[in-house]
């Protein structure tokens, strides 16, 4: 029997950093992005918190995956949403996590961190850190597209736009 299934059952120290993955526990599906910040091995959790009340998408420590196994997803792609609408400019106001902003060749994805504050994750890369210091474009609405056996694209994830961060 033919079976089509591409991804591969790894742990997050053997991923490269900026390869997609998802995993499944009994209680939820985390889909995410390994990554790395400073030396230290770490992942962006896209539909996930690592505490309540945490915004995400959220970049964690590789320990907060407690060695759970994950399936590499190789074909899948980030889609960002592309349109009049969805296009604005960079500007002083802070909204929260999960806004892609295009720096001239690079797209990064802005996370919450554990503690507190914003990393900003080249998602190609994968390489996580502060704050880029150019004119950028944002773009808040974006997905997850895997390609079935058919060759059309399925949708895993659909972020619809971050909510500003609410500070008492």
């Amino acid at each position: 029997m033919k079976v089509q299934l591409n991804g591969k059952l790894r742990h997050l120290a053997d991923l490269d950093p900026g390869t997609l993955f998802v995993t499944r526990t009994n209680e939820f599906t985390t889909i995410g992005l390994a990554a790395t910040y400073g030396y230290d091995r770490a992942a962006v959790l896209f539909n996930m918190a690592r505490y309540p009340g945490q915004p995400s998408p959220c970049l964690v420590a590789e320990s907060a995956l407690g060695g759970v196994p994950l399936i590499t997803l190789p074909e899948a792609m980030l889609v960002p949403a592309l349109s009049q609408e969805t296009l604005q400019f960079s500007s002083t106001v802070t909204d929260g996590p999960g806004m892609l902003m295009l720096f001239a060749d690079n797209l990064f994805l802005r996370v919450s961190r554990e503690g507190s504050g914003f990393a900003y994750v080249d998602v190609e890369s994968g390489i996580a850190g502060a704050t880029p210091s150019q004119a950028a474009v944002e773009i808040p609405r974006w997905s997850i597209q895997q390609p079935n056996a058919a060759g059309q694209f399925e949708t895993l994830f659909e972020f619809s736009g971050p909510a500003p961060i609410v500070r008492p």
